[in-house]
């Protein structure tokens, strides 16, 4: 009995360390602005945090336009891709959002679509974030 409990209690352990030393991204798509970089720019934005506990490298990101994925390459980001991340460290990339609207537009979209972004590691592994509204009309029109 003692030797299957601590069968099993091993298992449990080795799981449980699997779990916590997973690479794990936290991202999040905000439409605004980013101080210090094009502060007078309207920007869509998508943060990379590191929340695991091993080094992840992040290698293409993009977003999610209502429920389609599309890849994109950043006008600008605080690390250039591929960028390592170490526990706790982030990334920002951004486009300016009469850009990623014309963009979108080309591809037929019009109006407001849900945007979710997505970014991709090295391992494969695709994390994906939140999902805001995105009006391509009042984006075009602004023109910042």
């Amino acid at each position: 009995m003692g030797d299957v409990l601590g069968v099993v209690t091993s298992i449990v352990e080795r799981a449980l360390d699997a779990v916590r030393l997973r690479r794990r991204l936290k991202v999040k798509t905000v439409h605004g602005f980013l101080p210090g970089v094009e502060a007078h720019r309207i920007l869509v934005m998508t943060q990379m945090t590191n929340v695991g506990q091993r080094r992840v490298v992040v290698n293409s990101c993009g977003f999610n336009v209502n429920g389609k994925p599309h890849a994109l390459i950043p006008a600008g980001s605080t690390h250039p891709l591929p960028a390592t991340l170490e526990d706790g460290d982030q990334v920002v990339t951004w486009l300016r959002a009469h850009v990623l609207a014309g963009q979108l537009r080309q591809y037929g979209y019009r109006e407001v679509v849900k945007l979710r972004a997505w970014v991709g590691d090295t391992s494969g592994v695709i994390h994906r974030g939140d999902t805001i509204e995105f009006d391509i009309d009042q984006a075009v029109n602004t023109n910042q």
